[in-house]
């Protein structure tokens, strides 16, 4: 995650999203409780996670971002993983201006707009 840059990804089962692991995870679930490097992603991911549909509105997905204090959302169509979007995404797609940490941007430009129709989801297929 930190030689990708990335503080989320979405762990998937079937093109479904079971779950995301966050690099807060891996800090606060697996080294604070000396858990072995060898521990699965299921063991320390979230289960249950939110989604937005990729029709959502940005508005909307900012809305849902703020609602669970989260700086991420896997994006799913048809309940089939299709991208995440990042706060970093909704900031540069408001403004026009990339989030820089250090000496390096932290989004690219999203890739296509997020539509019209607000639909937020419970993954269908997240683990208990």
């Amino acid at each position: 995650m930190t030689d990708a840059r990335v503080g989320t990804l979405p762990a998937v089962e079937d093109d479904h999203v079971a779950g995301v692991i966050t690099d807060r995870d891996l800090v606060v679930r697996a080294m604070a409780r000396g858990l072995s490097l060898q521990v699965r992603v299921e063991a320390l991911m979230s289960t249950d996670p939110i989604t937005v549909e990729a029709d959502t509105p940005f508005p909307a997905a900012m809305h849902a971002m703020g609602t669970i204090d989260a700086r991420h959302l896997p994006v799913v169509d048809n309940g089939r993983l299709v991208g995440m979007i990042s706060f970093d995404d909704l900031f540069w797609f408001f403004t026009g201006q990339r989030v820089v940490k250090g000496d390096h941007p932290t989004s690219r430009p999203p890739s296509r707009k997020l539509g019209h129709s607000t639909h937020f989801a419970h993954s269908p297929h997240a683990r208990d």
